[in-house]
């Protein structure tokens, strides 16, 4: 198909789909024909609505190019929606919430869990997902709720009675407690329903006809559940816009013809309910955009673009305040544009994207202040592209689209509160392998929209995620570092002594000399798999005290050298350590104990990679804390010509990561909350060593460790995007809490009681079935 063909194709069913389902709105975002900010309240409750957003492509593979429609929570914890799990072309609901989880098939009403499920609406909290659903007879789908409360679907039934005949959920309160759509009646016609969970299941809201036959739908309700608005049947020809509320019952909204007769459309309500906009017949056989008012003066007819005053328009949105309307109407030239209509100034053409200001243009949703509008219109390259109009006089701009070279089509479908974020569909470019050596290839993405620049809403969205697992990452990263660190000891012998042998020390004399004090410097490399690699130096010193007793001391300072993950941590982190060793034996026989502390800190600059494609590159600045604190016990034997120690090692660590954010400068920066992670460890384990020459000696240990107890928290914070303005993301998920390590040290003495030593290590991770590695060389010397 050419891409004019599946231009076409794709705005029709984006209209279709806006015109024909109805759900309420995002506090402060703006919604595409079915509804707009009007359905949103304003003080005191501006936190109670879901936004409809579009048709976005969020598979994983850039091949498959399946679209689905998607709504959010007022809160941005849950995206909901249809998308073909199977690819078999049946779409299933889901939930998404940016807890880590991921989608969740939501199911069907069916005893076997087959057929489709599309979810339409969902609450403000997320909670309440409404939409419709096979049930046993798969060829009948109806209403459900479906609730994060373990028993998953309700079937809201129909207005048919005995489990019998369709019904369809297109809308919900903010609470979650009214739930509006339409449904199969026993007469075989379909009438819009309220449905309340009071125990009374659907209430039929009848229709305009006296006899109160005939059909009708509910496309919205409002925030607080009281008003619903739709289409009936009359008893006149044609069908109606009307406004039902508990107290009056249906209102017939009327037409503009002066006769009364025609249709007329309800596509959207203001935020208390007592304005109504939409789409009626009118005088001249034509169809107008209408604003209705609860003022007994019923609809005023806004006109057209067309002079003098001939010509169709059609309202698509209203303004809180229900004092602005943004619609779509007929030119002189022909073509229709989007216009913005106010009472004092009547309406006004927008006009388009191209240099002549020639095409067409079409608006699909309004801010709650009327002072932005967004929408598509014709471009000089033959495209039809999303816009943004605002009131500030910068007039129409283009939000281009999500391709390399910027060109191709887009669809402005929804708009915040301040006008300032935009949502909607794009073009973007195609994984290589779907172009099949036939020239360019491209998709579809959902889009979001900033001070001048365009992302891919779902990649951006999984960036958040992605940031903050690799954040966590990080984290835990450096609480395993410092069981590594605390772990380590630098012996007072040197190399090549056999246990067995007396040597001179502080306790007694022997063949090899010792000194009192040993110095090591050391150079290393910290390979975390997918994570990162570090490098670092220390210095450590051990003085004998006497009586058996050591102590020692450490300073390391390391820093990252290459980020492989979504996240990359510019600057240097510090250690410092202290421990106190003792020994019955100067052979390493005998009962041994060492206790030991640990303290790290630093400073990070934060590089968020714009890894996904359609993402930004983000940066922030934070600080890196660690405290860690261990106590040892064991014993050791004597082995052959050298000794072994199995021992018991209890290890505790906190790690803290401060909050920060990322530049202003940014579309969409992000803001961190604090992060802490706390461990308790049991290691059990043997260190070896081995003389393997008067000179030399091979060191291996060997054991398994466990957590007792580790706290991961949630990863926290805020953003201006939409459906993750606040945000919390599960921790990464614990992978291994029983786990392996093994080291292997090599140390070769040098004349005057120098030595060097190479040290190699391999651990199991935590988080991760990948392992650990580590390799670190030194110089030691000994007085």
């Amino acid at each position: 198909m050419k891409n004019t063909d599946t231009t076409k194709l794709l705005k029709q069913k984006i209209s279709a789909f806006f015109l024909l389902v109805g759900s309420t709105a995002l506090p402060g975002m703006a919604l595409a024909h079915g509804n707009s900010y009007s359905v949103c309240p304003t003080d005191p409750i501006p936190d109670k609505q879901m936004c409809a957003l579009g048709w976005p492509d969020t598979h994983s593979d850039p091949d498959f190019d399946q679209k689905y429609h998607f709504s959010i929570s007022a809160d941005g914890s849950t995206i909901i929606g249809k998308v073909d799990f199977n690819r078999d072309g049946t779409y299933r609901a889901f939930r998404w919430i940016n807890s880590g989880s991921g989608m969740l098939d939501l199911g069907t009403l069916n005893k076997d869990n087959l057929g489709a499920a599309d979810a339409v609406a969902v609450s403000a909290d997320g909670s309440v997902i409404v939409g419709q659903a096979a049930t046993d007879d798969l060829h009948v789908g109806r209403a459900f709720r479906w609730m994060n409360d373990g028993n998953g679907m309700l079937d809201l039934g129909s207005l048919k009675g005995a489990d019998t005949g369709w019904s369809w959920a297109s809308s919900v309160s903010a609470d979650g407690s009214v739930i509006a759509g339409q449904a199969e009646t026993s007469d075989h016609s379909s009438r819009a329903f309220r449905w309340m969970d009071d125990g009374n299941g659907m209430l039929d809201l009848g229709t305009l006809r006296a006899s109160g036959s005939g059909w009708s739908n509910a496309l919205g309700v409002s925030a607080d559940g009281t008003t619903i608005i739709g289409q009936a049947n009359t008893d006149d020809p044609g069908n109606r816009a009307f406004r039902w509320t508990e107290a009056k019952g249906m209102q017939d909204l009327g037409t503009l013809r002066t006769s009364k007769s025609g249709n007329s459309y309800a596509f959207g309500v203001s935020a208390d309910g007592a304005v109504v906009v939409g789409q009626s017949d009118a005088d001249g056989g034509v169809e107008r955009a209408f604003r209705w008012m609860d003022d007994g003066n019923g609809m005023l007819d806004l006109g057209s673009l067309q002079g003098p005053n001939t010509g169709w328009s059609w309202a698509a949105g209203v303004s809180a305040d229900g004092t602005v309307i943004a619609g779509h109407s007929s030119t002189d030239d022909g073509a229709g544009r989007a216009f913005r209509w106010t009472f004092e100034q009547g309406m006004y053409d927008l006009g388009t994207l191209r240099h002549d200001n020639t095409g067409g243009s079409n608006a699909h949703a309004i801010s709650a202040d009327g002072g932005v509008i967004i929408g598509r219109a014709d471009t000089d390259d033959h495209n039809e592209r999303a816009f943004r109009w605002s009131d500030d006089g910068k007039g129409m701009i283009d939000l281009g689209t999500l391709r390399t070279d910027n060109l191709g089509w887009s669809y402005a479908s929804a708009v915040s509160a301040d006008g300032s974020v935009i949502t909607g569909l794009a073009e973007a470019d195609s994984h290589p392998s779907s172009a099949g050596g036939a020239g360019p290839s491209f998709t579809s993405r959902a889009f979001i929209w900033r001070s001048g620049v365009m992302l891919d809403h779902l990649n951006t969205a999984a960036s958040v995620f992605n940031t903050a697992q690799a954040l966590a990452a990080s984290s835990a990263f450096y609480s395993q570092l410092a069981e590594w660190q605390i772990a380590d000891e630098l012996a007072i012998e040197g190399p090549g002594i056999s246990p067995r042998v007396p040597v001179l020390s502080t306790q007694g004399t022997g063949l090899v000399p010792q000194g009192r004090m040993a110095l090591r410097f050391g150079g290393s490399l910290r390979d975390t798999s997918g994570v990162s690699t570090t490098a670092g130096a220390d210095i450590s010193v051990a003085v004998a005290m006497g009586g058996g007793y050591t102590l020692g001391g450490f300073l390391d300072l390391s820093r990252e050298t290459n980020s492989r993950s979504p996240v990359s941590l510019r600057g240097s982190y510090l250690t410092a350590g202290t421990w106190l060793r003792y020994r019955e034996n100067i052979d390493r026989t005998g009962l041994t104990w060492r206790i030991a502390a640990s303290a790290g800190t630093g400073r990070f600059d934060v590089t968020r990679r714009d890894i996904l494609p359609g993402t930004e590159r983000g940066e922030g600045r934070t600080r890196m804390r660690n405290a860690a604190m261990s106590a040892e016990l064991g014993y050791g034997f004597a082995l052959g010509n050298g000794v072994a120690v199995p021992f018991a090692r209890l290890t505790g660590t906190r790690t803290t990561r401060s909050g920060y954010n990322e530049s202003s400068a940014l579309a969409f920066p992000l803001s961190f909350d604090s992060y802490r992670e706390t461990a308790l460890v049991l290691t059990l384990g043997t260190d070896m060593r081995f003389a393997v020459s008067d000179r030399s000696s091979l060191e291996v240990g060997l054991g398994v460790s466990h957590d007792l107890r580790r706290s991961i928290g949630d990863i926290s914070g805020a953003s201006r995007i939409n459906g993750l303005e606040d945000f919390s993301i599960s921790g990464p998920s614990l992978v291994n809490r029983t786990r392996g390590y093994a080291t292997m040290g090599y140390v070769h003495g040098l004349e005057g009681g120098a030595a060097i030593r190479a040290d190699l290590s391999v651990a199991q991770s935590p988080w991760s079935k990948k392992p650990k590695l580590g390799l670190r060389l030194g110089y030691e010397m000994r007085f």
